[in-house]
Order: structure tokens, then sequence, then C-alpha cells
């Protein structure tokens, strides 16, 4: 059950992570 959760939320946190990544080096690009 535990390792389904993980699984789960590792699946949903992966595009987030990404998402919130792109977001940063964009706005890194646009101050310097």
């Amino acid at each position: 059950m535990l390792e389904k959760i993980t699984t789960e939320s590792s699946k949903l946190c992966f595009p987030c992570f990404l998402l919130v990544g792109w977001l940063v080096g964009f706005c890194f690009f646009f101050v310097f």
C-alpha cells in the first residue's frame, strides 16, 4: 500500500518538479 502511494506521488511530483525548474530557469534567463 505504502509503495503504491509513494509511486503515485513520485509520478505526480516529477512533472511538477520539471515545471518549477523550467520556471526558475525562465526567470533567471530574464533577470540575467
